[in-house]
């Protein structure tokens, strides 16, 4: 532009040069002055295209020019915003993406069943979740900011730092943490040491196993209550044996004595001695679940009004007997004989309980367990359950010692008072009833004795039926007689033998399967035999015989009540069982009763 004002400047002052001569030259004619007037305007139109011309090209280009930058500008300033466009919705979107990520995880360690902790180099909690609450019962916003020493005793407070994590607990430790109220409870706990933004913290990942450790120890001890009910079926088996031959030689050594003999009253004390150890075998295996046992469905309450008498004569006068029995209640499968031995056995340890005197409360309800019901070592199906409660205002029991009144030979009387088989037996004769019994007791307030048995749905309680005593039974039958016990088969030999009864004797199975093969003067008409024998057992044996001869009958005589063999309905309902330790009427009777069946 400033080229093209410069050029016209110059054309003008040229104008004017070629102007003043031709005027000096041309005053006297006014024609030739029109002519150079016209000549100039001539020019000048000329001139002023020209300069027109030369300034709209200029000024275009200097528009174009202009624009271009205009537009390099634009595409710049375009380019630019679409960039802080694109690089606003990346953050937008980054943000978005930030705040799913930190819900994602706070919903994770919200929901964790673990207690999720956070905690700084000053000991300070930053983060404290739901589980967290849960376990210590402390409220998330008080604990931020508060010391995490509160939430473990003292004795691990070593623990709680940043530091000492790195070398302490990387992998799972039991400990144990400390509510609010000061209670202790069992932890694992998995301690690291992260780093934030340069700052080292320390995690903490508490589980609660309060539950699983009493699942562990009911477990361990329904594993002991088992390894002793073991052992002590295994002693009340070999004493059974013993005991059958003491007892039975001593009734018959009294049935040959002459009246008034005088050894008449020493062979009564070693028969009462004999009586006084089978009921303690048997009591012993009551606990270990394998007596025999005889269910019938019978009606509790009508059973616990029977024993009122016994029960009164029991307690004495200085004790009172309370009765609160369900009229509704429905009906229990069991052996009667059992449970009144477990009614009269809560009743003496009440009374034993109660010097002073006292009151005993016998209470029957019917209860439905919508869910199992887990109690000790004891899990209950969920089902319609009759429940027989016994309770006394006695002096109750410690809490140390209520783990252990179910074992047997544990005892809180003093010497000579007791055998610490009663509730031992009362815990083995309602397992095998397929129930529960549990205890409940506050030292100086009493105890109570709870116990479930399955109710039995649509059935009648079966009338008892008055008991006879007939005259021994004899006979003339052939009878082999199997038992590896010389003691045990000597006695039934002669047992049997006294009776009128033929009898052949073997040792073991074997032995019995020879003699029955052999041709004998007559039939055998009955086995007796010991169930379980070396080489080949009585079911075993019996089995074999009965296919050589169909109509053979049998009965077995064992200690055990679990053999596989009495689970059998038939062995056991048909009377095919005679118990251990048993007297020489009761085989006498049972052999005849088989014979004639």
């Amino acid at each position: 532009m400033a080229h093209a004002i410069r050029s016209y400047q110059e054309q003008v002052a040229e104008f004017q040069q070629l102007l003043h001569p031709r005027l000096a030259s041309s005053a006297t004619s006014r024609v030739a002055q029109r002519s150079a007037f016209a000549e100039l305007e001539r020019q000048a139109g000329r001139l002023e295209t020209h300069l027109y011309t030369t300034l709209g090209d200029i000024l275009l280009a200097q528009e174009r020019r202009h624009v271009a930058t205009l537009l390099a500008w634009g595409t710049a300033l375009l380019m630019l915003g679409s960039h802080l466009y694109r690089g606003a919705q990346a953050r937008e979107r980054a943000a978005v993406q930030l705040q799913a990520s930190e819900a994602r995880l706070e919903g994770i360690l919200q929901s964790a069943m673990d207690a999720i902790i956070v905690v700084d180099q000053q000991r300070r909690i930053m983060l404290f979740n739901t589980a967290a609450e849960q376990i210590f019962g402390c409220s998330r916003m008080a604990m931020i900011g508060a010391p995490v020493d509160q939430l473990l005793p003292e004795r691990y407070h070593d623990l709680l730092t940043v530091d000492a994590a790195q070398q302490s607990l990387a992998n799972m430790h039991i400990l144990m943490a400390q509510r609010s109220d000061g209670s202790e409870f069992p932890i694992e706990a998995s301690l690291a040491r992260i780093v934030v933004e340069d700052q080292p913290l320390l995690t903490l990942i508490l589980r609660d196993v309060t539950a699983r450790k009493r699942l562990e120890a009911q477990y361990l001890q329904a594993q002991k209550m088992e390894t002793v009910g073991r052992l002590a079926g295994g002693v009340a088996h070999d004493f059974n044996n013993l005991l059958t031959v003491i007892g039975g030689y001593a009734e018959l050594v009294r049935a040959d004595l002459p009246a008034n003999d005088p050894l008449d009253g020493d062979v009564a004390q070693i028969q009462a001695a004999a009586d006084r150890a089978v009921r303690l075998t048997r009591q012993l295996l009551a606990f270990a679940r394998k007596q025999m046992i005889s269910p019938v469905i019978i009606d509790l309450n009508q059973l616990i009004q029977d024993l009122d008498p016994l029960l009164r004569r029991l307690l004495g006068a200085d004790l009172k007997l309370m009765f609160h029995l369900d009229p509704e209640l429905g009906t229990v499968q069991v052996d009667p004989g059992q449970i009144e031995q477990v009614i009269v056995n809560l009743a003496v340890n009440a009374r034993d309980a109660m010097p002073a005197g006292g009151q005993l409360t016998v209470r029957t309800t019917f209860t439905q367990l919508e869910e199992p019901l887990i109690h000790g070592e004891f899990d209950l199906a969920a089902g319609e359950y009759v429940v027989l409660q016994v309770s006394d205002t006695g002096s109750g029991i410690p809490k140390a010692l209520q783990a252990k009144v179910f074992e047997p030979f544990f005892t809180t009387k003093g010497p000579d008072k007791g055998t610490g088989l009663g509730l031992a037996t009362c815990y083995g004769i309602v397992c095998q009833h397929n129930g529960a019994i549990t205890l409940y007791s506050e030292p100086g307030l009493g105890t109570t004795v709870v116990i479930y048995l399955p109710q039995v749905l649509g059935a009648k309680a079966r009338a008892a039926q008055p008991s006879k005593v007939p005259p021994l039974p004899r006979g003339n039958e052939t009878v082999l007689l199997v038992e590896d016990d010389e003691h045990v088969r000597a006695l039934a030999l002669r047992i049997l033998n006294q009776q009128g009864y033929v009898v052949l004797e073997a040792a073991n199975g074997n032995e019995a399967l020879r003699i029955f093969t052999a041709q004998t003067p007559r039939p055998i008409a009955l086995l007796v035999s010991d169930v379980v024998m070396p080489e080949l057992g009585g079911p075993a044996l019996a089995e074999a015989l009965r296919n050589l001869q169909p109509d053979l009958k049998w009965l077995f005589m064992s200690g055990y009540a679990d053999h596989p063999l009495l689970q059998q309905e038939s062995a056991v309902t048909q009377g095919h069982f005679l118990q251990k330790p048993f007297s020489p009427s009761s085989l006498a009777r049972r052999v005849r009763e088989v014979l004639d069946g």
